[in-house]
């Protein structure tokens, strides 16, 4: 409420799927884009199905549900749909479905990872 912005600073975007063009292969994405995640995977579906690399992000609903109520649940769907499943970090497969319906988790985050299974 009491913020002020002093400058502004113009960058520019680009698709996950452009990095397809660059690199001849893509193993690892590292990601952290306070809630974002599901759009810029969505822009990477083309890099997702054809490397598909493993995925260390934050799984925030804190956040996910400030866009609308369902899209934790969508960006599960999502990348399961993509044939990935969830580990922490310390690498013990979790059910992200079973972790959201506790208590408070929706207003919670946790590291995890995804890794693409057949």
């Amino acid at each position: 409420e009491d913020f002020q912005i002093e400058s502004c600073l113009n960058v520019s975007l680009v698709t996950l799927d452009s990095f397809k063009e660059i690199f001849d292969e893509v193993t690892l994405i590292k990601i952290d884009v306070e809630g974002y995640e599901y759009e810029v995977f969505k822009g990477g579906e083309k890099l997702l199905d054809t490397y598909h690399p493993v995925i260390i992000m934050e799984f925030s609903p804190v956040f996910y549900v400030q866009d609308y109520d369902k899209k934790p649940e969508e960006l599960m769907q999502f990348l399961t749909g993509k044939g990935y499943n969830f580990f922490d970090m310390q690498e013990k497969e979790i059910n992200l479905y079973e972790w959201l319906s506790k208590d408070n988790n929706r207003n919670s985050q946790i590291d995890i990872i995804c890794k693409y299974e057949k």
